[in-house]
């Protein structure tokens, strides 16, 4: 079943503030959703939301495989990221009057990727999200990939990489990323963290599994905001 998240803003007579017009109308709505992400937490859904000077508003959310927009046009244009079953990463940006400025996705085949936290400076815009990447040389019985900001990464590709020329996303693991956008959704740079554990192909009879080892930090949780802006650094240990 496919269900929608909306995003509602009110506009008061003066340019500077977000509010309720004295009948109580909506000026304007949207939404975007897909079809549930199974056992996601995060489902269909805004994160956070945050908004410019100029009153764009950027949001950071998630959604699930065939994933539109409320005319119907399809978030990614990409068939193989939009059939996807897992639970994808959404980055959009929207001007004051509700229309779509540009959006980004991140998503693999093999596990959901979670929205964790955007920042906005006066140029950038700053989005951490976690992701889980199997063996890049595992290319049967279904090839893997990773759809990283408009860029598909494909097993089958990646594996043509030396094992020691491969590094984020190229490597696998558990990696949290910190990705700089300009506030025209290009992107600027990426940092990959510590990944929390590597996939074990030793075990008979399943592809991958996870191997009990003492991480250094864990991909998920690793940033967090208050209520003041205040960057929070977690390390599980």
């Amino acid at each position: 079943m496919k269900k929608y998240i909306s995003i509602f803003i009110f506009f008061a007579l003066s340019l500077s503030a977000f509010s309720q017009t004295a009948g109580g109308e909506w000026k304007w709505a949207r939404a975007f959703g897909g079809n549930d992400p199974g056992g996601n937490r995060y489902g269909n859904s805004i994160k956070q939301v945050e908004y410019d000077a100029d009153g764009n508003i950027y949001i950071l959310g998630a959604y699930g495989q065939f994933g539109t927009w409320d005319d119907g046009q399809p978030i990614v244009n990409n068939s193989t990221v939009s059939a996807g079953n897992q639970s994808k990463l959404l980055v959009a940006k929207f001007d004051s009057v509700g229309t779509l400025l540009w959006s980004k996705v991140v998503q693999n085949s093999y596990k959901g990727t979670d929205p964790l936290s955007i920042q906005l400076t006066d140029s950038n815009l700053i989005v951490i999200g976690a992701t889980r990447l199997v063996d890049p040389e595992e290319t049967t019985p279904s090839p893997k990939w990773l759809y990283f900001f408009d860029t598909l990464i494909r097993s089958q590709d990646v594996a043509a990489i030396p094992v020691a020329q491969r590094h984020p996303p190229f490597a696998f693991g558990w990696w949290t990323f910190v990705t700089t956008l300009d506030l025209d959704g290009n992107v600027q740079s990426s940092v990959f963290l510590e990944e929390r554990g590597r996939p074990d192909y030793t075990r008979t009879g399943i592809w991958y599994g996870y191997r009990q080892i003492q991480p250094f930090m864990w991909g998920v949780g690793l940033f967090n905001s208050d209520s003041e802006g205040n960057n929070v650094f977690i390390q599980q240990i």
